[in-house]
């Protein structure tokens, strides 16, 4: 019976361990020139896996290390180009929030492959960014802009508040 419970026990925590991003080793991938940026893509997506997975109270060392590596990324990338719109501006006030928009953006256009965005692939990102600050398990409680956003998002309003703003 023992050994049945400890089975089940490890069993459960290696699937616990897996199920969770983890963070490139970024000292193997530095990224100061355009080619090691668009070889470093697919970490680029890991990375932003890792911030849209987990609460913004977890390990906060990892976090700014993670959107730190993702903004570097970006600023070098030459296959994808980002640009903050108007609504970024409220966002760009908290470091953690503005990382899960980044993270948001990032994750977006690698993986649909797109250079630029249009206004509706926009829109998806500002609702991937919404979803996750309305999970209560992400630790997060939006405020100002930030909150009316997340308000329309569970309203299923959030293009029609986007197209106001």
């Amino acid at each position: 019976m023992k050994k049945s419970i400890l089975s089940a026990a490890l069993l459960l925590s290696l699937n616990c361990a897996f199920a969770q991003t983890v963070l490139p080793d970024f000292s193997k991938y530095p990224i100061t020139n355009s080619k090691q940026a668009t070889d470093a893509n697919q970490n680029a997506l890991q990375t932003a896996e890792y911030l849209l997975t987990n609460p913004i109270d977890k390990n906060k060392v990892d976090r700014a290390t993670a959107a730190g590596y993702l903004m570097r990324w970006m600023e070098e990338s030459p296959d994808f180009t980002f640009s903050f719109d108007a609504h970024f501006g409220p966002v760009s006030k908290e470091v953690e929030v503005s990382a899960i928009y980044i993270a948001s953006m990032a994750k977006y256009q690698i993986e649909n492959k797109k250079k630029l965005l249009t206004a509706d692939e926009s829109a998806q990102v500002w609702e991937n960014f919404a979803k996750y600050m309305a999970n209560p398990a992400n630790n997060v409680q939006p405020k100002g802009t930030v909150k009316k956003l997340v308000d329309a998002y569970k309203e299923g309003k959030l293009k029609e508040y986007l197209a106001k703003q």
